[in-house]
């Protein structure tokens, strides 16, 4: 006999095996206080008995910005202090467990297209300095504003990264035989923060004050984990969604581009990229994370001769082909509770800088064969494979452009404890 599960009272929670949480805060190992430009640097100890970090689901980046040019300075773009983040990576033993340049227009792109303008206002304004827009309909181009002299703290989640993106969520083993360590490259001043004026903003008059990496651990009582330890073989497996990053550039006499891609992997999961106006990225008086459409007509994914998708997305018009590839990418296309902040200025081809209608235009193409589960991964592989993005323009682009292309990639973490003890990847 089959029961529905409000008559099924046999299935109730049970209590956890003896365990406990606690927090903890560590202080950047490399210096105390930094300023745009340089790297802030993090080590997470290993040989930390029975225990596991909890880094996908509680860590998070705290510090204090200060602003010491003589002018007002807000965060460009949409995301915050976000801005801030040049590059990000994480080591151990030698290996690389992620390396994510790019990393602040990517998470640009993450907050216009999954990201509420209800957070942005709300709990973002304060936790991590995001604006709401001027006008409804329109994004925000940049977030709070510190003056002159003044100062504001931080706290971001940590995040696009592989070890905090585990699939399905795991926490991970903190009893490596070896340190996790996280390097974060601070972003140009020019290029992190949006002004009025050119004035005197340069990397050192902008600094990045006491940085902590918080989270939370979860630790066994010795016997679960040695029962855990027994259940694995003392060898701990761990999917993980990764992501990767190649440029290129397009010019104002280029009616066609193919880019080839260094993206190596056993499943590439899906492709995106945006058009960024060459000049403003450098310019503190223009918006270097508007993401501008260049009058792009189609395009497509190549792995060593074969389209994907087979047919062209055509990104012309409306733009709406492309932004359906786009929700189809994020398993998103049926999902009428998706939320977003792209605003009016997806379709938009030009920019001046600073308009308040920003353009937001991203598009991104589908690679997986079983898309709406966690258990299996099925993504193409482009191990030896040559990769390639090819761009259509209907029209030459106004503007030169850099052109970013992301890729999110499964990899596979590994650490046997019958062996090394050392956290290995597997791409």
């Amino acid at each position: 006999m089959s029961l529905p599960q409000s008559l099924n009272f046999l299935d109730v929670q049970r209590k956890a095996s003896s365990s406990r949480s606690y927090r903890s805060k560590l202080s950047s190992s490399n210096a105390k206080n930094f300023v745009c430009g340089d790297e802030i640097v993090w080590d997470l100890p290993g040989n930390v008995a029975n225990s596991y970090y909890d880094l996908g689901g509680t860590a998070y980046v705290s510090f204090e910005v200060e602003n010491t040019s003589n002018q007002a300075i807000m965060f460009d773009g949409q995301c915050g202090a976000y801005s801030l983040w040049n590059r990000m990576s994480v080591t151990s033993a030698g290996a690389t467990l992620s390396n994510v340049t790019g990393l602040n227009n990517l998470i640009n792109v993450l907050f216009s297209t999954t990201v509420s303008p209800q957070y942005t206002d709300n709990i973002g304004r304060h936790l991590l300095g995001t604006t709401k827009a001027f006008d409804t309909g329109d994004i925000s181009g940049h977030g709070f504003s510190i003056a002159a002299a003044g100062k504001l703290k931080v706290c971001l989640p940590l995040i696009c990264l592989g070890i905090t993106q585990l699939t399905p969520a795991r926490y991970l083993p903190a009893f490596s035989r070896d340190r996790l360590q996280i390097r974060l490259q601070l972003e140009n001043a020019v290029t992190a923060f949006f002004a009025a004026a050119a004035g005197n903003v340069a990397n050192s008059l902008i600094k990045i004050n006491t940085p902590e990496l918080t989270f939370y651990t979860c630790e066994l009582a010795p016997e679960v984990n040695a029962a855990v330890m027994q259940m694995t073989g003392g060898k701990f497996e761990m999917m993980a969604n990764d992501w990767i990053h190649a440029t290129s550039s397009v010019s104002t006499n280029d009616s066609a581009l193919t880019s080839t891609l260094g993206f190596t992997s056993g499943s590439l999961e899906s492709v995106g990229f945006s058009h960024r106006p060459s000049a403003f990225i450098a310019d503190v008086t223009k918006h270097s994370f508007a993401r501008v459409r260049s009058n792009l007509d189609e395009w497509v994914l190549s792995v060593n001769g074969k389209l994907y998708p087979n047919r062209p997305i055509v990104c012309k018009d409306s733009g709406a082909e492309a932004l359906a590839e786009l929700l189809c990418s994020r398993h998103e296309m049926h999902n009428f509770h998706a939320t977003s902040s792209i605003g009016d200025g997806y379709a938009i081809d030009t920019y001046n800088g600073v308009a308040e209608t920003e353009p937001s235009f991203y598009t991104a193409v589908e690679l997986e064969s079983f898309a709406q589960t966690d258990r299996v991964y099925a993504g193409i592989n482009t191990v030896s494979a040559t990769t390639q993005l090819q761009l259509k323009y209907h029209t030459n682009p106004a503007v030169n452009a850099v052109i970013d292309i992301y890729g999110l990639r499964s990899v596979k973490y590994v650490l046997d404890m019958t062996q090394l003890g050392t956290y290995e990847v597997y791409i």
